[in-house]
């Protein structure tokens, strides 16, 4: 039999033969190599891995930055519309309305004194002054009504209820205004004695002052209630909406700084340079905004507690003091002018005076003098106020300079028009009812008229000190923030702008 050479026929045994592992402590050629993984898992190993390398943590650093700087942006942003937007609801929207409508009560209170001064006084001669100043001042008030009626109107007018509200005060002041000029008409033609005007007059007076305190003063309060619960809900949406989005510039400011100094350390460490100038420039910008934000949003946050707080809440309570004063001024009036109606009218003042300084009495004018010398003096020693009403609200919100000084003299000529004001129900209950007319109508030294312009002019300045105050810290406010519409777009965006400079030469080195 003939030798076969040549290769060997491939079968089961010679596969077999071939695959077999070698001997122990031998090394086969024929074994394959270990296979790489396929697919899916080869391509998330692959992604796994980049992530790892230092150009894709460095991407992933620096865009995290330049993202923490955008979301600061966005609540710093955030943060001075929510601090504006309070300012400006506060100080030029309905914090002006709510004095509009207490200055339109006052002069609409003074309007009805001065008509019943006009039926009072008639036509005796001694009082002649007396009578065209208050038809002088009768006029001055209804020009005063149309001022504060045309600034309500532009500030809120646009509001439905307001509107509303607005048209039908118009009709029933016209109304106020017609049954009150034919009554001074009346009075005029039938030459009545002192304190006793026609029948006709008086009946149209009465129609006049029930018009008044039924319609229009009810209205009046309405405005200014509704204007003064708006100021205080936006006061709290303003301050919550403030406290959100600072925590936000905190969080994301704190952020955008730690990602920064960390971007810092990794150039330094994987790139052997002391400092990059670009991403120094943009952690010291950020730094600086983050830390003049803070303390400018820290500011505007007082800003606006103190506007409403401090200034406003006394505002609002002196200027429904000067109002409410004004009635009651004019109850006098009307008390000696209408014997029928002299209770009610009494009545009337004792609970105006309570609006005032409410000194704990259930009604009526007796004792009032001595609750209120006790009131005072317990206030005059130690500053203690055991008394409500508007003057107890203003007295315990005492701030700012020279507002003390204000208050004591206020409550001192309000102390003052008070007793004036018994000796008129002295004088007409013993009788002496022209001598009660004129001490209540006249303007001389010590009359009524002009102790209770005194007590005016100290409430007015009163006023002052806390509507200076006011406007002051509203302006503030708006100048503080004014600029910060500009300046942190500028300084994060070109921080940002920085960052992406700063390591763009770095991610270069890896591709050359």
């Amino acid at each position: 039999m003939a030798l076969q050479t040549g290769t060997a026929p491939v079968g089961p045994a010679s596969f077999s033969a071939r695959s077999s592992p070698a001997p122990a402590g031998t090394t086969s050629s024929t074994t394959p190599p270990t296979s790489p993984p396929a697919g899916k898992a080869a391509s998330g190993h692959r992604r796994f891995t980049a992530w790892r390398t230092t150009p894709a943590r460095l991407r992933l650093l620096a865009g995290a930055a330049v993202a923490a700087a955008l979301a600061m942006l966005g609540a710093f942003t955030l943060a001075v519309t929510d601090a504006r937007d309070g300012l400006t609801l506060i100080g030029h929207h309905d914090g002006p309305t709510v004095v509009a409508t207490s200055n339109l009560y006052f002069a609409l209170a003074d309007m009805d004194a001065q008509v019943a001064n006009v039926l009072l006084v008639g036509d005796r001669t001694d009082l002649g002054s007396s009578r065209g100043r208050a038809l002088q001042t009768y006029d001055q008030r209804r020009q005063e009504v149309a001022d504060y009626l045309q600034r309500t109107g532009a500030i809120d007018g646009e509001d439905p209820v307001v509107g509303g509200e607005l048209r039908g005060f118009l009709v029933a002041l016209g109304r106020y205004e017609a049954y009150a000029a034919q009554a001074i008409l009346v009075e005029g033609q039938s030459h009545p004695a002192p304190g006793r005007p026609a029948a006709l007059a008086l009946g149209l007076y009465r129609q006049a002052t029930d018009v008044m305190h039924q319609q229009l003063l009810p209205a009046t309060e309405r405005l200014t209630a509704r204007s003064a619960a708006l100021v205080a809900r936006e006061y709290a949406g303003a301050r919550s909406a403030l406290a959100h989005s600072f925590a936000l510039v905190i969080v994301f400011g704190g952020l955008l700084l730690i990602l920064l100094g960390g971007l810092q350390i990794f150039l330094v460490r994987h790139y052997r340079r002391l400092v990059n100038p670009a991403v120094l420039v943009a952690t010291l910008a950020a730094l600086v905004l983050f830390t003049t934000g803070v303390s400018t949003l820290v500011h505007s946050r007082e800003n606006l507690r103190a506007v409403k707080k401090d200034a406003f809440d006394s505002v609002l309570a002196l200027e429904q003091a000067r109002a409410v004063s004004y009635d009651a001024n004019a109850d006098e009036s009307r008390y000696l002018l209408d014997p029928p109606r002299a209770g009610r009218y009494e009545s009337a003042f004792a609970g105006r005076s309570q609006r005032l300084a409410d000194v704990g009495l259930p009604s009526g004018v007796a004792g009032y003098d001595a609750a209120l010398n006790r009131g005072l003096a317990v206030y005059r020693a130690d500053g203690t106020v055991v008394f409500g009403g508007y003057y107890g609200t203003a007295l315990r919100n005492i701030t700012f300079p020279g507002e003390k000084a204000a208050a004591d003299l206020t409550l001192d000529r309000y102390q003052v028009y008070q007793l004036a004001d018994r000796t008129i129900r002295r004088l007409n209950t013993a009788g002496a009812v022209d001598e009660a007319i004129r001490f209540c109508t006249g303007f001389g030294p010590g009359d009524s008229n002009a102790l209770f312009r005194d007590y005016d002019q100290a409430l007015t300045a009163f006023i002052g000190v806390n509507t200076k105050a006011f406007t002051r810290m509203v302006n503030k406010g708006d100048n503080d923030l004014s600029g910060w519409n500009w300046m942190a777009p500028l300084v994060l965006i070109g921080s940002a702008a920085l960052i992406l400079l700063g390591v763009r030469p770095r991610l270069a080195e890896y591709r050359r």
